[in-house]
């Protein structure tokens, strides 16, 4: 209390007898600058909402990648061409309800075990969906590729339905976590993909971690249960999207 007085409080200096106030003007100018930084943070920056979670279909060539269980134990590889449910994150940029230009919009994804100490089998950046570039301008809204699920025959409208009867019942699923190429037309992961193969059991252990941000926004950072997010991707699943 006394060092906190002490700031508040004039000082003198030795040499001319002129009183000062040098502690005073510190803390008003911290207070003024920490309230700067909040203004800054949470008036003046746009923000990034989110709409929904989409599914759609997409056709990919996944040219190599490594298979893990729910463990993060590496059991196969996998070699993948054909087409996948798209589950993504539909993301709105605004400032005060109103779409907003966000530059250089950049997204993370993390699946996370948290019955083995929440150990991360997969962590990267995520692509967007629109040319499926790592980093965009987003005016409005814009959709993150969280993960495909992919479709063992077609269509894939097919295979939504019996997911869905899967994950209610004993069943299992696969989700890959891709890989963008430099080039899109060419194979989707040069060997870098990851697939988690998971049973329906283990669903309640499973969360998404996504964080997003901008050059000029703030970070929009949330945790999802994975259950529910496969449940809506597939709910809301569009062939023609």
């Amino acid at each position: 209390m006394s060092i906190f007085l002490s700031m508040l409080m004039p000082t003198a200096s030795p040499s001319s007898g002129t009183v000062t106030s040098y502690g005073y003007f510190g803390v008003v100018t911290g207070i003024v600058g920490a309230t700067i930084a909040l203004v800054d943070a949470f008036i003046v920056k746009p923000y990034f909402k989110k709409v929904r979670i989409t599914g759609n279909n997409l056709g990919v060539d996944i040219n190599g990648g490594t298979v893990k269980n729910s463990s993060g134990k590496e059991i196969d590889k996998i070699r993948f061409s054909g087409s996948v449910i798209q589950c993504s994150l539909r993301l709105r940029s605004e400032h005060f309800a109103v779409p907003i230009y966000a530059r250089n919009a950049i997204g993370w994804v993390a699946l996370v075990n948290k019955a083995y100490n929440d150990i991360e089998l997969h962590s990267g950046y995520a692509p967007w969906a629109y040319s499926h570039h790592y980093v965009l301008d987003i005016v409005g809204e814009e959709s993150l590729i969280l993960f495909l699920i992919p479709c063992p025959y077609e269509p894939c409208t097919n295979y939504v339905e019996q997911l869905k009867k899967n994950l209610s019942e004993i069943g299992s699923i696969d989700l890959i976590f891709p890989v963008r190429p430099t080039d899109i037309r060419s194979s989707w992961d040069r060997g870098l993909a990851t697939e988690i193969r998971i049973n329906a059991t283990e669903l309640g252990n499973l969360v998404l971690r996504v964080r997003v941000g901008g050059e000029n926004t703030i970070i929009y950072e949330d945790e999802y249960e994975l259950r529910n997010v496969i449940n809506e991707c597939l709910s809301n699943y569009r062939e023609d999207d």
